[in-house]
């Protein structure tokens, strides 16, 4: 999302979020830390990519990020790094007013997705690329579509953190007689990966079992 949109869509999803009696936690990378609830001035530092300069960090990315004190904002498998949350994911659609018609938005993907094959654009730098061409190609409606997305997504994710916190108050409330007795274990699935980063003090390498040294 172009500056300074993203920082005023940040901020308006912050105020979606308090408007559910929720607290909102922004989460990004600060100079190689990771930081949970941003204030107003790093969302509108971090938003100025021409001067923050942040990395696109998913889940492989955390260790260069962190390990060279660079700013990072997180995709989605980042965020679940962060928030260490397993369970149910939740699918919120685009508010009806934003919604665009299945042919046409598809016609321009794959019109972007042309574009981007023609000027080589691969890896992490495809969904900026993308994002970018449709917003054009779509006279900025796509922009307004994704902000709307993203409030709805807000809202939606406040109106359960709220309710969750209202289940908990109450099973804290209840009486122990009350509790039904359970003889089963939690089962935790998941999985667990470990990046590495190495810096070389020498600007040469030497191969173990041999006396050639390589640059």
């Amino acid at each position: 999302m172009p500056f300074p949109q993203n920082v005023e869509c940040a901020l308006e999803v912050e105020e979606a979020v308090r408007s559910q009696n929720a607290v909102p936690a922004t989460i990004a990378l600060v100079n190689g830390a990771v930081k949970v609830g941003l204030c107003k001035r790093e969302i509108e530092i971090l938003g100025d990519t021409k001067i923050s300069r942040p990395v696109k960090t998913s889940r492989r990315d955390f260790p260069y990020v962190l390990s060279n004190k660079l700013n990072g904002g997180t995709t989605v498998a980042g965020t679940l790094v962060v928030c260490n949350q397993v369970g149910l994911l939740f699918g919120v659609p685009v508010p009806e007013p934003y919604a665009f018609d299945p042919e046409s938005i598809n016609r321009i993907i794959d019109d972007a997705l042309v574009e981007a094959h023609k000027a080589g654009i691969s890896g992490k730098n495809i969904t900026p690329f993308l994002l970018e061409q449709i917003a054009g190609m779509s006279g900025g409606s796509s922009l307004k579509t994704n902000i709307a997305l993203i409030k709805n997504n807000a809202k939606t994710a406040a109106e359960i953190a709220v309710c969750l916190a209202q289940l908990e108050r109450n099973e804290e409330d209840t009486k122990p007689e009350e509790k039904l007795p359970s003889s089963k274990r939690p089962v935790i699935i998941g999985g667990c990966n470990l990046d590495c980063v190495v810096h070389l003090e020498s600007d040469e390498l030497k191969l173990p079992n041999s006396s050639q040294v390589s640059p």
